[in-house]
């Protein structure tokens, strides 16, 4: 009986937060925005950097090195902490050279507010990765800030 509950306990606690599918990357450059910004708020760094990359693929994919990867993660904390408990709407996108596009996306953190350019690329077999946003922009808006903006 112990040992039943003991597995039920651990199953209980071994819990993932699904984002569609075990492939890296998403199905358009729409739901990479979304998969990025939901494990922002999910804080999970490995879905944050399966769908972070660019037109060779997710970020956590081409990590050569534990090096790499210990910094891949410290930058993915980094940008979390701009994007968790955000309320978002893309509003329109535009696209660029290089199998690109950016979005204009209007976000809020707690009071502050910012609209911010998404960079999403993608790859040869049509998988779409957040390659770049404006944190600048958000940084001067406010957001991770413990300080509060009047």
């Amino acid at each position: 009986m112990r040992r039943t509950m003991l597995l039920l306990l651990l199953a209980a606690g071994c819990r993932t937060v699904p984002m569609g599918t075990s492939r890296a990357g998403a199905p358009s450059p729409r739901v990479a925005i979304d998969r990025f910004i939901a494990a922002a708020n999910a804080q999970d760094v490995q879905a944050f950097l399966g769908v972070w990359g660019d037109e060779k693929g997710a970020r956590r994919e081409r990590s050569s090195s534990q090096a790499q990867r210990n910094e891949d993660e410290r930058s993915a904390i980094i940008l979390i902490c701009h994007l968790k408990n955000t309320t978002y709407q893309v509003l329109e996108s535009n696209p660029v050279a290089g199998n690109r596009s950016v979005f204009d996306v209007d976000l809020s953190q707690g009071a502050a507010h910012a609209k911010a350019r998404f960079t999403v690329a993608s790859t040869p077999d049509k998988a779409y990765y957040v390659a770049d946003f404006d944190v600048v922009a958000l940084q001067h808006a406010g957001f991770c800030s413990n300080s509060k903006k009047p």
